[in-house]
Formats: structure tokens, C-alpha cells, sequence
């Protein structure tokens, strides 16, 4: 075998799903009737393009993988038509434009399941990353502009929103599996949510990180998802203020019982900032079994400290 082209089908499949779907496609279409019927079957394989910079936004009417795209990734501030990407199944959004998010309707992405949304650059997000795991925004999403209907979405990730935001993506979201969001617990909003019963998987990481916490927030966003069956929080605080009187914190226990029936898992990243790891009166050794013992192994939970 001595030409690229008398690889059989499977390999070349598999060489594929190492291009980028325009790059793929100026390679390889148009070579020869077999090389296009493969493309044009690339629903196999999975294909991505990533819209790094402006000029990668020179998409026309000529090109054809924009049709073939599975993954769309784009880069931050990118006016795009998301139009042109109509049967992608994921995409990912940094720092979008306004005029971007209106686009994500059922209308214009009929197929996507998948939808990833940061507000924020890489400088910024590599200053913070020492505070938080997730995004951190440089603007808290505080509008529902945005959110009209995408019944196929499944999974959501996006940075600090607010009630209202949070409100808006359940009602447009209607199937919505899984959702990983940041959000300030100091949200005073009281708004009556109706009741989403797909959603199983909820990840939240929480902004503020002053002592003692406020957890009333989380009655507005754990009281409309009954049917949550694993929970992630991640919560931060500065070490000069952990004191004793964390003990009597009862990490969410009480929301948990009353709000989620069907919960079968929870973690709790808790981070610690700044210093050495506090240790005086062996707080720090008696948290774990203070969490355990107010989570009663009603389902598999799970206390994670770290710097």
C-alpha cells in the first residue's frame, strides 16, 4: 500500500478526526468521488472548527464544511452566523456578542445539545483560576434576552449568572440534563421558578466568599429542580476568616433534604485561600466528619478541601 488513497475507509475515517473540518475539507474534497462521499458522510466523524480570530469568520455560500460540523468552537468577540452551523451539536462561546447569543434559537441550531458560554478572556481567566475553577466573568449575565427556546439542549455550561438568567434558561432549556453555572449567593432575587423536571446533574460555584455564609439563595435554585440526582458546589473562603464556628455550618443539609428527594450524590469543593492551611483546635480534622454526620449517608457525599 503505497498511496494515501488506498487506505481503506475505516482508516481514513480515523486520520480524519484529526483535522479541522475547514482545513479537512480544502484537503481533501474534490479529489475524487470517494474522497467526497466519505466527507459527506462525516456525520461519522465528530467533526470541529475552532474560530480563533476574525479573519476565520470569511465563511461564504462556496464553503460546504460549515454543513459537516459537529463541534463549533468560537473564539472570543467573534461576530458569527450561526446560521451557517446549522447542524452543529455542540458549541462553545468566549466572551460572546450580544448579537451572537440572539442567535441561539431552536431555529438556527436545531440539533445542538451541547453549549458552552465563558465571559471571559484568557489573561483574566488565568489570574482568577487561582480563586475558582470555573470562569469568572469580567460581566455577571444579569438579562434573559438571550434565552428563547432550545428544546434539544442537554447540557449547559456558562459563568455568573443571576436568578433571573437562571430562571430563563430553565423555561427555554425544557430537556436540559445537565447545567454547571457561577452565582453570587448575596442574589436577593425572589422570583416563583416553575418546576424543571429533566434536569439531574447541577454543578454550581459560588462567587462571594465572605463569612458567615448566605444560604438562602439556594432555595430559589434547588427548590424548582426536584429531580437533581447529583449536586456539585464549589465554595471558597480566605483563611483568615475560618474560625471555629464553621463546625456548626451544616453544608447545605438542611436545603437538600427539603428540596431534593431523588439526590444520590454530593460533593463540596471547599477552597481555602491564601496562608497555610489553617489547623488550629483541629478544625480542619473534625470538618469531614461534621459533614458526614449532617448528611446522614442519605446518599453518597463527599467534602473536598483544598488550597
Amino acid at each position: 500500500m503505497n498511496k494515501f488513497e488506498d487506505m481503506p475507509n475505516e482508516i481514513l475515517l480515523d486520520v480524519f478526526q484529526y483535522f479541522d473540518a475547514r482545513d479537512l475539507f480544502q484537503l481533501f474534497y474534490q479529489l475524487n468521488t470517494r474522497f467526497n462521499n466519505l466527507l459527506k458522510s462525516s456525520q461519522q466523524l465528530n467533526l470541529f472548527f475552532h474560530m480563533q480570530i476574525f479573519a476565520d469568520n470569511q465563511i461564504n455560500d462556496h464553503h460546504l464544511f460549515p454543513n459537516f460540523t459537529h463541534t463549533l468552537i468560537v473564539g472570543r468577540a467573534i461576530l458569527i452566523d450561526l446560521n451557517q452551523f446549522h447542524n452543529i451539536h455542540s458549541l462553545k462561546l468566549e466572551c460572546p456578542l450580544k448579537r451572537v447569543l440572539s442567535q441561539l434559537t431552536s431555529q438556527n441550531l436545531p440539533y445542538l445539545e451541547h453549549l458552552s458560554i465563558s465571559h471571559l478572556g484568557t489573561t483574566y481567566r488565568t489570574l482568577c483560576s487561582t480563586f475558582h475553577p470555573f470562569f469568572l466573568p469580567i460581566d455577571t449575565l444579569t438579562t434573559a434576552d438571550e434565552w428563547t427556546s432550545l428544546p434539544s439542549l442537554r447540557t449547559l455550561r456558562i459563568s455568573r449568572i443571576t436568578l433571573v438568567v437562571y430562571q430563563a434558561i430553565l423555561k427555554a432549556c425544557q430537556h436540559l440534563h445537565s447545567l454547571e453555572l457561577a452565582m453570587f449567593s448575596c442574589d436577593d432575587s425572589t422570583l416563583n421558578i416553575e418546576s424543571h423536571s429533566k434536569l439531574k446533574r447541577l454543578v454550581m460555584d459560588v462567587g462571594d466568599m465572605k463569612w458567615p455564609w448566605t444560604d438562602h439563595v439556594f432555595d430559589s435554585y434547588l427548590s424548582c429542580v426536584p429531580n437533581i440526582e447529583h449536586l456539585i458546589v464549589y465554595r471558597s473562603m480566605f483563611s483568615s476568616k475560618l474560625t471555629d464556628s464553621l463546625l456548626e455550618y451544616d453544608w447545605l443539609a438542611s436545603k437538600l433534604s427539603v428540596y431534593l428527594a431523588f439526590l444520590q450524590q454530593f460533593k463540596f469543593y471547599f477552597k481555602i485561600i491564601q496562608g497555610q492551611i489553617y489547623n488550629e483546635s483541629n478544625v480542619l480534622s473534625q470538618l469531614e466528619e461534621k459533614f458526614l454526620n449532617f448528611h446522614c449517608h442519605k446518599y453518597h457525599s463527599r467534602l473536598i478541601i483544598y488550597q
